[in-house]
C-alpha cells in the first residue's frame, strides 16, 4: 500500500509540473529577450555575439559578488588599522 501512495504522489507531483515545463519552448532560430537584451541563437546554440554578451554578463556578475563577499575583510582591516593608530593597539590586542 505504501508502495502505490507512493507512486501515486510521484504521478501527481509530474502532473502539476508538466503544463510549466510544456510551457517554455526551445529556441532554434531566432531571438530571446532576456534581462540582459536580445541573444541571437542559431540551431539552438548561442551565436558568437551572444556568447561573448553571456561572458562579458558573466564577469560582471562575478566582479559584483568579488566587491560584495569582500567588503567584510576591508571593513575589519579598517578597524584594526584605526584602533592601531588611536588607541596604539598591536597585533594581538
Amino acid at each position: 500500500m505504501k508502495t502505490m501512495t507512493t507512486i501515486a504522489t510521484a504521478f501527481f507531483a509530474v502532473s502539476l509540473a508538466l503544463p510549466a515545463v510544456a510551457q517554455e519552448t526551445p529556441v532554434l532560430q531566432g531571438t530571446k529577450d532576456t534581462r540582459i537584451g536580445k541573444i541571437e541563437f542559431d540551431l539552438g546554440f548561442p551565436s558568437k555575439k551572444a556568447v561573448d554578451k553571456l561572458y562579458d554578463e558573466l564577469d560582471f556578475q562575478r566582479a559584483s559578488q568579488s566587491y560584495i563577499w569582500g567588503l567584510p575583510i576591508i571593513g575589519f582591516a579598517e578597524w584594526q588599522a584605526s584602533t592601531a593608530k588611536s588607541l596604539g593597539a598591536g597585533s594581538l590586542d
